[in-house]
């Protein structure tokens, strides 16, 4: 009986081994699945409230929220910080502990999860290295084994949504700029011209025509109608501040704040989800720019006569501290 049993043990103490090993596998796949999930729905429920509510990344309702975990200086422990309770349940639900944004998991066998993170994206910033080619991935180590999560997909649809939004904002620009055209060649102003390059009856011929009319884009009232010479009598633009203002200062000649956004929003009947890209980078808007998107110092002002017309641009697109990197060029017609 003994001999049996000697026999037997070896071979039941490996199975159970066996199956303990099966069970502590399986809970270590489970919480690397369950970190996966956490970190898309984490990057697809940010960039939802960021479109929605901020003006980027570093607007005051979003300055703490990013697309991707972050590391600290701890190897085990990264950072989530986002307003969807299901990235935490989902963490909490298999094991992992969470405490104020700040995520950490042990595998199986009770040893802690280490990451390495790169090209993470981290408060208070834009998050332009998709811009460059560099993606974000995480590896996960444990006592035995390792796993990569990254978010390739969602960057890619990212990627694809910023092209989507700057193409339609070009369109919504061009389709604003030829109506306001056509508004101003049939509009008429009595008032009798001072020169032979003011001709009586307002900006009504071919001066209509080069006119840069998408200045009026940043305007609280689009639709009021420039005409004629610019007098005390209502005629020219003196109805319009910001044209009058643009060689006073730069608060029209670059649109980048949230309010900004929203008044040239307005004028192109597009929604606020426009004021960023498909990362939640805030945009710029160069009303009236250069060759390089620079915002022309002292831009042509609408009135009857130009000695010079010139060829304008209007770009839009992420500038971050001085570097563009996406944009979209509308050339003026």
């Amino acid at each position: 009986m003994i001999g049996v049993i000697s026999f037997l043990f070896p071979i039941v103490w490996n199975f159970m081994k066996v199956s303990e090993d099966k069970k502590r596998t399986e809970i270590t796949r489970k919480r690397i699945q369950a970190l996966e999930e956490a970190i898309r729905v984490m990057y697809v429920s940010n960039l939802r409230f960021a479109e929605q509510n901020c003006y980027g990344w570093r607007d005051a309702l979003c300055s703490g929220l990013t697309l991707t975990p972050y590391p600290t200086a701890d190897p085990t422990v990264i950072v989530m910080q986002t307003n969807n309770a299901r990235v935490y349940d989902t963490l909490r639900n298999v094991g992992c502990s969470v405490n104020n944004g700040q995520v950490s998991c042990v595998d199986g066998w009770g040893n802690p999860f280490t990451f390495e993170i790169t090209n993470a994206h981290f408060p208070n910033q834009d998050y332009t290295a998709p811009y460059t080619g560099n993606f974000f991935s995480m590896n996960v180590s444990w006592s035995r084994g390792s796993a990569v999560i990254t978010l390739n997909r969602e960057i890619e649809w990212s990627l694809s949504r910023t092209e989507y939004k700057l193409s339609e904002i070009a369109t919504a620009i061009k389709r604003f700029t030829r109506n306001v055209r056509l508004a101003e060649l049939t509009n008429v102003c009595n008032t009798v011209g001072t020169s032979a390059n003011d001709p009586a009856g307002g900006l009504r011929s071919w001066d209509d025509a080069i006119v840069p009319w998408v200045w009026k884009v940043v305007s609280q009232n689009p639709n009021v109608l420039c005409s004629g010479v610019e007098n005390s009598s209502g005629c020219g633009c003196t109805n319009h501040n910001q044209i009058q203002n643009w060689e006073r200062g730069n608060a029209w000649r670059v649109v980048d704040t949230g309010n900004e956004w929203n008044r040239v929003l307005n004028n192109l009947n597009l929604p606020v989800q426009y004021r960023v890209d498909g990362f939640g980078n805030a945009l710029d808007l160069v009303v009236l720019a250069d060759a390089n998107g620079n915002p022309l110092f002292v831009p042509p002002r609408p009135q009857p006569y130009y000695g010079n017309s010139g060829i304008w641009k209007t770009r839009v697109g992420v500038l971050d501290f001085g570097v563009w990197y996406v944009y979209f060029d509308i050339v003026s017609e």
